[in-house]
């Protein structure tokens, strides 16, 4: 099991368990197909290693949907999983499929989970069960504070940059 994070800083002031995000463009059907194709790497594959150089992402859905792919690394576990980038979700979340894969049951969906995100510590919550993206991964705001990142949309050719800082490890 990965170590206990010391207490990240979050400033959250909603309940991140009612947090709700319409998404009805996009299904898990397309995570494993569609988006596996234009991203070229399989959803919830296994990683040799974690990831942390800078990331290539695609605009997607008729909703133009920031989606790309980053490795996560839970337990001694490391998986690409496609995340719907969101600028209005603080917290980031991870879909039942994704704790399956990490073979993770979490009972509560209050509970705060210990992951890395491109080799970034950080905390994710399960994606509510009952709210629009259930079966979604959201990467939110506060993970691409606290790691630093720099976030830059070419709508023109619908692609995305997250750039990583250099020097993280």
């Amino acid at each position: 099991m990965l170590s206990p994070l010391k207490m990240l800083e979050m400033n959250i002031s909603y309940d991140p368990t009612s947090f709700d995000i319409l998404i009805s463009d996009i299904c898990v059907e397309d995570l494993h197909e569609v988006i596996s194709d234009k991203l070229n790497v399989k959803y919830l594959s296994d990683s040799k290693q974690e990831h942390g150089s800078n990331i290539e992402g695609i605009i997607h859905g008729r909703f133009p949907r920031l989606i790309c792919a980053l490795t996560v690394k839970m337990i001694t576990k490391i998986k690409f999983v496609h995340f719907i980038v969101d600028t209005g979700s603080p917290m980031s979340y991870l879909s039942e499929d994704v704790m399956s894969a990490f073979g993770l049951f979490i009972p509560n969906t209050d509970d705060l989970i210990n992951a890395r995100i491109n080799k970034n510590k950080t905390i994710v919550m399960l994606s509510p069960p009952n709210s629009h993206f259930s079966k979604m991964n959201i990467l939110g705001t506060e993970f691409m504070k606290s790691s630093s990142v720099k976030l830059v949309i070419a709508f023109s050719n619908n692609s995305f940059m997250i750039e990583f800082p250099e020097d993280q490890d």
